[in-house]
C-alpha cells in the first residue's frame, strides 16, 4: 500500500459566531484563523446563508451546507452529505481510496450547566435536572444514530462542533471569575471569549 495523500489530516470545529457579524471584519479575521490554523477541513457552526461558501471561495476551498447554521469546509473535494437534526456530515475525498467521513454538530446552548454553576451557584441536582431538560442528549443520541453505518465501516470518521457542554473532568481547577468576583463581572468576561479545536493544535482562543 503506498503512503496516503493525508495520512493526518488538520480536523477543526470553528463556532463563526453569527456569520462573523459580531465583529469588525469578521469574515477576514475568520480567514486568518483557518490558515493559521493549517486545517484541511473546517466544522463551522452559527454559519448561515452565503457564509461557508464565501469563505470557501476565498480560499478556494469546497464547501457544503445544511442549509440551516452548519456547514463544512475542505481542501479537499466534498461528496455525499449526511443529515440529523443537531448533525451534518459529509463524505471527504482526500484522494482516490483515501477518504473520510466529517460529522459536525450544533447542540442546544440553553441551559449550560456551567453558568448555571458558576453565576448562578446552582446545586449538582439543580443542574443535572436541567441538563437533561436542555435536549442536548436526545440531539447527540440523534447524530450517534446517523453516524452508526459510518462507524461500523472502515472509513475514519471525524466528530467536531459546537456541544454546549463541558467535559465531565477537565484536570484544571475553576477559573478565576468562579470562585472570586460578581456574578455579573464574571458573565461578562467568561461570554468573552470563544474557543476552536483542532486536533493537532489543541484548544486555539479567539477574543471577541
Amino acid at each position: 500500500m503506498g503512503q496516503k495523500l493525508v495520512p493526518e489530516p488538520v480536523v477543526t470545529a470553528f463556532n463563526v459566531w453569527h456569520s462573523g457579524s459580531q465583529v469588525t471584519d469578521g469574515v477576514t479575521k475568520q480567514l486568518r484563523f483557518i490558515v493559521g490554523s493549517g486545517s484541511d477541513v473546517v466544522g463551522l457552526s452559527e454559519s448561515r446563508g452565503a457564509h461557508a461558501q464565501t469563505l470557501a471561495e476565498r480560499l478556494g476551498w469546497h464547501w457544503a451546507h445544511n442549509g440551516g447554521d452548519l456547514a463544512i469546509i475542505s481542501k479537499y473535494p466534498l461528496g455525499q452529505t449526511f443529515t440529523a437534526t443537531a448533525g451534518f456530515g459529509a463524505r471527504v475525498e482526500f484522494a482516490p481510496g483515501e477518504q473520510a467521513v466529517l460529522w459536525d454538530v450544533h447542540l442546544n446552548y440553553t441551559p449550560y450547566g456551567p453558568y448555571d454553576a458558576c453565576f448562578d451557584r446552582m446545586s449538582v441536582s439543580r443542574i443535572l435536572k436541567r441538563e437533561a431538560q436542555s435536549g442536548r442528549v436526545a440531539e447527540i443520541e440523534g447524530v450517534l444514530r446517523a453516524m452508526a453505518p459510518h462507524l461500523s465501516g472502515s472509513t475514519p470518521v471525524f466528530l467536531v462542533g459546537d456541544f454546549n457542554a463541558p467535559r465531565t473532568a477537565t484536570g484544571s481547577p475553576p477559573p478565576p471569575r468562579c470562585t472570586a468576583g460578581t456574578p455579573s463581572t464574571g458573565r461578562s468576561a467568561a461570554r468573552s471569549r470563544t474557543r476552536a479545536w483542532s486536533t493537532r493544535s489543541g484548544w486555539s482562543t479567539r477574543t471577541r
